[in-house]
Order: C-alpha cells, then sequence, then structure tokens
C-alpha cells in the first residue's frame, strides 16, 4: 500500500474539489475533499500521481507536479529470504 498526502496552504476552500489522476487516469473512487488516502495494492512497475484543485464557481484549475514513485514486492527467492 502506498500512502498519498496532500498539503495545501491556504488550504482548501468550501467550493473546490480535487481531482487525482494516477498514471494520468482520474481515480473516481475519492471523495471530491480528499487530501490523503492509501493506494491499494499495486503491482510492480513505475507511477505517477497528481492532483487538480478546480473551483467550481469559477471553473478555474491548478494542479500540482507529478510525484513519480516506483513499486517493487521482494522475491521470495531473494537471498535475504533464504533459509541457512
Amino acid at each position: 500500500m502506498v500512502g498519498v498526502h496532500l498539503a495545501l496552504a491556504p488550504g482548501l476552500k468550501p467550493n473546490q474539489i480535487i481531482t487525482w489522476h494516477l498514471n494520468g487516469k482520474q481515480l473516481g473512487d475519492l471523495e471530491p475533499t480528499s487530501m490523503q488516502f492509501t493506494l491499494p495494492r499495486l503491482d510492480r512497475g513505475t507511477y505517477s500521481i497528481a492532483a487538480t484543485i478546480t473551483d467550481q464557481e469559477t471553473g478555474e484549475s491548478q494542479s500540482t507536479g507529478s510525484v513519480n514513485f516506483f513499486v517493487r514486492q521482494p522475491s521470495a527467492l531473494a537471498p535475504q529470504h533464504q533459509k541457512p
């Protein structure tokens, strides 16, 4: 699991929503004001996550830069998992 947290200064206003994107695809199962959440088990690979804050009254939006991260599951065959 991967924890995600967005810090905003100033904070989110009542008329603003957050849209999250993982590898360019919108994460649709989050609350529109979710500033932190946990991604479920991800397959091995490279990922990119970004957020867009949208003002619902004006339609203006601002996006964060993407944050890249890597997922690597340890192998049962790795030397540290070998029994002596």
